[in-house]
């Protein structure tokens, strides 16, 4: 008898969802695996949940990516100052241990960053079809993972 399916890689997560849901076992929700993996689905989950979250875009081209940058520093000449305040991030939606993650703080360096991201394959096993550019947060950074159920959260880890 399987008790449960858990997932030891994120590529396995919606995997194991539906096996789970499929058992009859108590799981996530099939339908919102996405939001464990999709790292622009995270952003837009918290919006809607009211929260503060990080202006964003999908960027399917360059010009997507270049655009958002354009945006976000409509002032011409707004090239990065060295001290961090003008700087995005281009990272693949669905990838992880921050593989194909680049922080840039010009136009140039977003399209050049989308140019060597984009169709590369991940260390998920996904091809970077589509890039997330967000805007860059500065401070400490932690990673906190944790497990629920019934009510009880447990933390496994802090880095």
């Amino acid at each position: 008898c399987i008790e449960y399916v858990l997932p030891l890689v994120d590529c396995a997560v919606a995997t194991a969802d539906i096996l789970n849901s499929r058992l009859d076992r108590m799981a996530n929700d099939p339908s919102t695996s996405a939001l464990r993996r999709d790292k622009f689905e995270q952003q837009e989950a918290l919006r809607r949940a009211g929260l503060a979250a990080a202006s964003q875009c999908l960027a399917a081209d360059a010009d997507d990516a270049g655009r958002f940058w354009q945006e976000a520093f409509p002032v011409a000449g707004s090239c990065g100052d060295g001290n961090g305040e003008r700087q995005v991030v281009v990272k693949p939606r669905d990838a992880s241990g921050g593989d194909g993650i680049w922080l840039c703080g010009s136009e140039a360096a977003v399209r050049s960053a989308f140019a060597r991201e984009h169709g590369r394959p991940n260390v998920e096993g996904g091809a970077n079809r589509e890039l997330v550019v967000m805007e860059a947060f500065h401070g400490e950074e932690w990673v906190v993972n944790s497990v629920s159920l019934h009510g009880v959260h447990k933390f496994t880890d802090v880095w």
